[in-house]
């Protein structure tokens, strides 16, 4: 079984990148619960992607969706693999021309491939990609989305997808703890129709953590984003995000972001403006 990775970003980020050069993409079998963009160049092997198993070309850009298993077993190292991870927040904006690129992305549920096999395809995607690494944070955004706008063209020609099964069981836990209500471990058995041994189970083999941390990953995140977008009191966002004192709260958010609330709604103030 896949081992799902929470993917964590610097408190000023959105996107997280890897580039790998003369390397094997020699990871494990695994999914994210964000959004990945990779590129292999030159890469002849086979990939794994749910319960599908195929070729893999030699140049290729793939979008996958969260929580869809992966990984690749190539007959010779790739010239370059380039891994972008993001998450919803990227395109959760109000901006009337991203709301298209938004919509197609949330309504993905299969994995899009796209073969770079001519020059339009390298200009449109390979050497946005390439640069991606050494881009500044700005760069990094508008790089992503232009690739997935072409993306989203592209998929309305008729370009291939891989059908890919997400595993349903964590997006609908996250989405359960994610409400504003207080979810103890038992309410969330009883909301999966599963034993309690079984979820314990399923997040130390998948996530390799326990229901206490995965339960403050996502009520962490959610502060993050009322922080970052609203001017709500960090004594209400507390509150909301069901920690028992304003004290508790900061702790562990300096633990999970580095900074305290007050230094990361400072970070992200030009959202408010």
């Amino acid at each position: 079984m896949a081992n799902i990775k929470l993917t964590r970003f610097s408190p000023n980020r959105s996107i997280r990148v890897h580039h790998l050069k003369n390397s094997s993409p020699m990871f494990e079998f695994h999914a994210h619960d964000s959004y990945e963009l990779i590129m292999l160049t030159n890469c002849n092997g086979k990939r794994y992607i749910g319960d599908s198993v195929s070729r893999t070309e030699k140049s290729e850009l793939l979008l996958i969706p969260p929580y869809v298993r992966h990984t690749w077993d190539c007959e010779s190292k790739a010239q370059d693999i380039v891994v972008v991870l993001f998450g919803n927040e990227l395109l959760d904006t109000a901006i009337p021309e991203l709301q298209p690129v938004m919509h197609w992305l949330k309504a993905i549920n299969q994995v899009v491939t796209l073969t770079l096999d001519t020059k339009c395809k390298e200009t449109l995607y390979k050497a946005p990609m390439l640069e991606m690494k050494r881009s500044n944070s700005v760069e990094q955004v508008t790089k992503v989305i232009s690739i997935l706008d072409s993306l989203r063209t592209s998929c309305d020609k008729n370009e291939s997808y891989i059908t890919a099964t997400p595993q349903v069981w964590l997006p609908r836990l996250i989405e359960y703890i994610s409400a504003d209500e207080i979810r103890s471990f038992t309410d969330c058995v009883s909301k999966l129709n599963m034993s309690e041994s079984s979820l314990k189970r399923l997040l130390k083999k998948e996530l390799d953590t326990n229901f206490t941390e995965l339960y403050r990953h996502i009520r962490i995140k959610k502060a993050q984003r009322l922080l970052a977008r609203t001017s709500t009191p960090i004594s209400i966002i507390a509150e909301q995000s069901n920690f028992n004192s304003v004290r508790s709260f900061n702790e562990a958010f300096k633990v999970y972001s580095s900074l305290t609330p007050k230094q990361f709604r400072i970070e992200h103030q030009w959202r408010l403006n």
